[in-house]
């Protein structure tokens, strides 16, 4: 199947949703189309890395954040979920 589709598995990867996904993908250079059987061990690497990255960032963001600001704090670390036609932060090319 799709790799987005594999890591938004709750029962491959607990906790890894929609937001998550499309910012470990990008963090990792994959396509969220990319067919999950097909990816080399070099993506697979860079998948890993990138989810250890993208969750250990989010939980270092939300420690000590009340209810009331949490949804807030996750989105200011978002970099490409939710901001399609906006630019990259990364690179300045168009999210899609």
């Amino acid at each position: 199947g799709r790799i987005k589709t594999v890591i938004t598995d709750q029962k491959v990867i607990a906790g890894v949703g929609n937001a998550y996904s499309d910012e470990i993908l990008h963090v990792a250079k994959l396509s969220p189309f990319a067919t999950s059987n097909k990816l080399t061990d070099a993506q697979l690497a860079a998948l890993h890395d990138a989810m250890i990255s993208v969750l250990t960032d989010a939980v270092t963001r939300s420690v000590g954040q009340g209810a009331a600001t949490l949804k807030g704090e996750k989105r200011s670390g978002l970099r490409v979920h939710a901001r399609t036609g906006l630019p990259c932060p990364v690179c300045g090319d168009t999210v899609r």
